[in-house]
C-alpha cells in the first residue's frame, strides 16, 4: 500500500514542476521579467503613449518611470483605478503626472509617493483620490512596493515591522503566480502565441487616435473605444453584479480604523509640511451602487468616511473635489463606465474651475 502510494506521488510530482516552469517561462503578464515594464516606463517618459492591453504591473512601471525623471511634475495624482483617468487636461498650463495604480490601498499611496520623495522630486500639488477602503485595515492586497512603504513609514515616524512585513519584503506576492493554477491556464493560452510570434514588446504610438486602451505619457489611462461607447444596459448590469458580490474592500468595515487614519493623517501632514498643496478627490460611485450600498445594505461607512474627510479637509484648509454620492455631484448612470469608474468628462464637472481646476 505504501509503495503504491509512493509510486503515485512520484508520477504526479512532475505536474507541479510543469506548472511552475510554464508560469515562469511563458509569464504572460511579465511578472518575472523587468524588461517590458522598463520599456513601458521609458516610452511614457519620452512622451509616447503605450498600448495597455493585458496585465501591466503598474507599480513596477511607476518605479522605473521615476528613475527616468529629472524634474518633478507640478501636479501629481495618487489614487486607485478610479483616479487613473485624470489627465493633464484637468490642469492646463501645468505639468502633470498620474501615479495612480489599479486596486490601490492607502499603503500604495504612501509607497508610490516615496518614490518621488527619495529622488527629491517635489510637486507643487498632490491630488489624492481617496477611496473609502483606504481606512479599512482588512483591504490589503499586499501588492504595494514594500521597501518604499517601510521607508516612508519610518520617515513619518510610524515605523513598525512585523513578521508579515518581513515576509513581504523577501517574498513579493507577485511571485506566488509561479504556483498559481489560474496563471497556469493563462500561460497555456499564451504559449502558442509565444512560440509563433515571440514575446510581445511594449507597443508605443504617437497618434492617440486609436480604439485601443492606452497608458498616456502623463500616466493617465484612456479606455478602449468599446468601453467608451458603452451600452448603458451593460453598465447597469455591471453595477448590480458589483453589489451582489459584496465588494471585498468593504467587508468588515463599519468604522474608520484608527491605524489607517493615523497613517493617512501623518502622510497628508508631511506633504503640507513640505509646502505641498494637497487636494482630496472623492471618486463617485454609480447611482445604483451607492443607493444599494448605503440604503439597502446599510453600508453607512461611505458617508462616514466622506464626512470625516470633509471635516479633516476643512480644519486643514484642503480643497475637496467630488463626492462618493453621485447625486451630490449631479451625476447619472450615463456618466459611468461601470459600478465604480466615472468617465473623465463627468469627473471634470466635479472640479470647481474646469479651466484651471484649482
Amino acid at each position: 500500500m505504501t509503495r503504491r502510494f509512493i509510486c503515485k506521488i512520484a508520477l504526479l510530482a512532475p505536474v507541479p514542476l510543469c506548472v511552475v516552469l510554464a508560469n515562469v517561462l511563458v509569464d504572460p503578464a511579465g511578472v518575472f521579467a523587468s524588461r517590458e515594464k522598463r520599456e513601458i516606463a521609458q516610452h511614457i517618459a519620452r512622451g509616447y503613449a503605450v498600448v495597455a492591453e493585458g496585465d501591466i504591473d503598474s507599480r513596477q512601471v511607476l518605479r522605473y518611470y521615476v528613475q527616468e525623471l529629472s524634474k518633478a511634475p507640478e501636479v501629481l495624482a495618487l489614487g486607485s483605478s478610479r483616479t487613473m483617468t485624470l489627465s493633464s487636461e484637468f490642469f492646463p498650463a501645468q505639468s502633470f503626472f498620474n501615479a495612480s495604480v489599479p486596486a490601490a490601498t492607502l499603503r500604495d499611496i504612501v509607497a508610490n509617493y516615496q518614490l518621488f520623495h527619495e529622488k527629491a522630486l517635489k510637486p507643487r500639488r498632490v491630488l489624492i483620490g481617496v477611496d473609502p477602503h483606504f481606512f479599512n485595515t482588512h483591504a490589503d492586497n499586499r501588492l504595494y512596493l514594500a521597501g518604499e512603504y517601510r521607508r516612508a513609514m519610518h520617515r513619518l515616524g510610524l515605523a513598525s515591522f512585523s513578521l508579515i512585513d518581513w515576509c513581504h519584503d523577501w517574498l513579493d506576492p507577485r511571485y506566488l503566480q509561479a504556483v498559481s493554477p489560474a496563471y497556469f491556464q493563462v500561460s497555456l493560452y499564451a504559449l502558442p502565441v509565444l512560440l509563433t510570434r515571440g514575446r510581445p514588446r511594449a507597443a508605443f504610438i504617437l497618434d492617440e487616435a486609436t480604439p485601443r486602451k492606452l497608458l498616456r505619457p502623463d500616466g493617465s489611462l484612456r479606455y478602449e473605444l468599446s468601453r467608451r461607447l458603452r451600452d448603458l444596459n451593460d453598465v447597469e448590469r455591471r453595477a448590480k453584479r458589483y453589489v451582489l458580490r459584496h465588494p471585498p474592500e468593504l467587508l468588515h468595515f463599519d468604522h474608520i480604523h484608527d491605524d489607517m487614519r493615523r497613517i493617512f493623517e501623518a502622510f497628508v501632514t508631511s506633504l503640507r509640511a513640505d509646502g505641498i498643496q494637497v487636494i482630496f478627490f472623492l471618486p463617485p460611485y454609480h447611482p445604483s451602487v451607492y443607493d444599494a450600498l448605503v440604503n439597502e445594505r446599510s453600508c453607512v461607512i461611505l458617508p462616514i468616511v466622506e464626512q470625516y474627510l470633509r471635516d479633516f479637509a476643512e480644519a486643514s484648509g484642503i480643497p475637496v473635489y467630488g463626492s462618493y454620492d453621485p447625486i451630490a455631484g449631479g451625476l447619472g448612470a450615463e456618466d459611468f463606465y461601470d459600478a465604480v469608474h466615472a468617465t473623465p468628462e463627468s469627473i471634470r464637472a466635479l472640479f470647481p474651475d474646469r479651466s484651471n481646476a484649482t
